[in-house]
């Protein structure tokens, strides 16, 4: 796929699909776009900064990766013809109905990476609508897999799931091995092995989880011994509600979600 893309915002997730597209040397050429210099400068990108206008005519494919709350505003700044390039969002729950309407543009493609990305180590679900062709398709699949494992979804509404379950997902596997890390430390390991024994037990647990035949709920109580250590533990978390909470944390990052699809209604 020699094409040409161009990316708008060099945030987190911009400068991911900057970096890992520059590296992966599947584009014939990279250009990025953003209104503070300081993003693209910190991304040493600077042979491949274009104005706003000349990246979206000299680029195949653009990539939206602003936040979804500016959008507006740069639909606004657009001075140029771009309804037959291929756009391809990243951006939260904004509808493929709604990019279309403010950039006069026919073919869009929703992906949701997580931020594992960074390292073509994430999951991005993507979904198309009706005017993408067959062909395109394909180019924008083998693109995003090098962000990850790409999973093309059938219905855009479901994008708001994968917003909630992976989008955000990075976050809670952070969140629960910094607790780990936290009370190992308080149990009495140094710091340094806290987290090699937090992070690695993680590591293995996922891999182990992706190449099992058994599923999560099957491994786990593979691991419980009655009255043992991990028994006495889910104990407390059952106790406590842990799988209320979690799906509790789920339902507000889902609906949060579609919330933002609703900025532009």
């Amino acid at each position: 796929m020699k094409k040409t893309i161009g990316i708008i915002g060099a945030g987190n997730m911009g400068g991911a699909i900057y970096r890992i597209l520059k590296q992966s040397r599947l584009a014939k050429r990279v250009y990025i776009y953003d209104k503070h210099a300081n993003k693209t400068n910190a991304l040493k990108a600077r042979a491949d900064v274009l104005g706003l206008q000349d990246l979206l005519t000299q680029s195949d494919i653009i990539i939206l990766a602003v936040k979804p709350q500016s959008f507006k505003d740069l639909a606004d700044e657009i001075g140029v013809e771009i309804k037959n390039k291929l756009i391809v969002s990243v951006m939260a729950g904004v509808s493929t109905q709604t990019i279309s309407g403010l950039l006069k543009s026919k073919k869009i493609i929703r992906a949701m990476p997580n931020m594992a990305a960074r390292i073509g180590q994430g999951v991005v679900g993507w979904f198309a609508n009706k005017p993408v062709l067959k062909s395109e398709k394909t180019d924008i699949a083998r693109l995003l897999s090098v962000l990850g494992l790409a999973v093309e979804v059938k219905k855009e509404p479901l994008l708001d799931v994968v917003t909630a379950v992976s989008g955000s997902g990075p976050a809670y596997f952070f969140y629960l091995c910094g607790l780990l890390e936290a009370q190992a430390v308080r149990l009495g390991l140094d710091k340094k092995s806290a987290r090699v024994f937090a992070t690695q037990t993680f590591i293995g647990s996922a891999t182990l989880l992706k190449v099992s035949e058994q599923d999560a709920g099957q491994l786990c109580l593979s691991v419980i011994s009655r009255k043992g250590t991990t028994a006495a533990a889910m104990e407390v978390l059952k106790k406590n509600g842990f799988a209320k909470i979690f799906e509790r944390a789920l339902s507000a990052a889902f609906k949060r979600a579609r919330e933002l699809s609703k900025l532009y209604e």
